[in-house]
């Protein structure tokens, strides 16, 4: 990489714009954060750079915060920025946003403080939550490491915790963004224990997609008790005038496919069994 050589006020300069110009955006693409991080990458004074980087976030909204964390997660190095975040943390001055960023930025750099102290710092702990909540659940739709994330957490809580998580997520959030979890949760037979609290929940979705994971439970199934409940749910669905999509009709692309295009295919031999595994990527 061939490196550029910027004074101090060419760079806050440069950063000043960058950030104005991906803030006017609705969101940044994957596209965008690659081309702006190489343009920050490609200046020699990285150190400055991280250094302004950390001063706008200190005075950012949250929507601003968000594009300079993935900046400096992948510009820094924990060593680098550690003292200054948590000076902010600590700091009364700082708003719960900035808090919560600069705990995201620590502990995506391998900052292993529990959780807990990290709110311990938030004048009001739930409503950041409850953020970090809601948009992991809008982007569980197009996001499968998102998706897969949430649900490592789900099946590693205990089995109490994990009724009390989905409970509360039921009376919080949408229903359009909560099946984004339940769905994949229900069919990866993860929590069995979960299976008739995750069909009455899809009953109450008023979802096409709910009613489609319905009804290939009922197809495939052989408990009959849940088989039962499973059709009462799609029955609920059927009644508040949800469409019940046909299953032989070929599935809709996904919102994911709106936004990226195909990038790589990779496969394995088939193994003793004929199994064969098929990875498709997006970008």
């Amino acid at each position: 990489m061939k490196y550029r050589e910027l004074s101090k006020f060419q760079i806050r300069a440069e950063i000043t714009l960058m950030l104005q110009k991906l803030d006017s955006l609705e969101e940044m693409s994957r596209e965008q954060q690659l081309k702006y991080l190489a343009k920050l990458s490609s200046i020699s004074d990285n150190a400055y750079v991280v250094e302004t980087l950390l001063k706008e976030l200190a005075k950012a909204d949250y929507k601003k915060g968000q594009i300079i964390t993935v900046f400096l997660q992948e510009l820094t190095t924990l060593e680098q920025v550690s003292d200054t975040l948590w000076k902010y943390i600590k700091s009364p001055e700082s708003s719960d946003d900035v808090r919560d960023l600069s705990g995201i930025i620590l502990k995506n750099l391998g900052d292993t403080t529990d959780p807990e102290e990290f709110l311990s710092y938030l004048e009001n702990p739930r409503e950041v939550v409850d953020k970090e909540t809601k948009k992991l659940l809008e982007i569980t739709s197009v996001n499968p490491e998102a998706q897969i994330d949430f649900l490592d957490f789900l099946f590693s809580l205990p089995e109490a915790e994990q009724a009390n998580l989905v409970n509360s997520l039921q009376e919080d959030y949408s229903s359009e963004s909560l099946i984004n979890v339940i769905i994949p949760a229900f069919e990866s037979r993860q929590i069995p224990h979960m299976d008739e609290h995750f069909i009455k929940i899809l009953g109450e979705t008023r979802s096409p997609k709910a009613a489609a994971a319905l009804q290939d439970f009922i197809e495939y199934s052989n408990d009959e008790a849940l088989n039962k409940k499973a059709k009462v749910s799609l029955n609920k669905l059927k009644l508040a005038g949800v469409q019940i999509p046909d299953p032989n009709a070929p599935e809709e692309a996904g919102e994911i496919t709106r936004i990226s295009s195909l990038y790589e295919f990779h496969t394995n031999i088939p193994d003793g069994l004929g199994n064969q595994a098929i990875i498709v990527s997006r970008k």
